[in-house]
């Protein structure tokens, strides 16, 4: 996961843990923003493993 996350990051992408409103966060569960903008949420640690082979 930290190889995953440093290459995502290399390429301008950064990863937190799921936000679910007032009750704070989910853990084992990812959001992907580029910037500003949420690109992808609800994800396992499995899909941001795979997504930063294929980004």
């Amino acid at each position: 996961m930290n190889e995953a996350e440093r290459v995502l990051n290399g390429k301008g992408y950064f990863i937190t843990n799921q936000f679910n409103g007032f009750y704070g966060t989910n853990t084992n569960e990812y959001e992907l923003y580029k910037g500003d903008e949420c690109v992808m949420d609800h994800l396992s640690e499995s899909q941001i493993i795979a997504l930063a082979s294929i980004l």
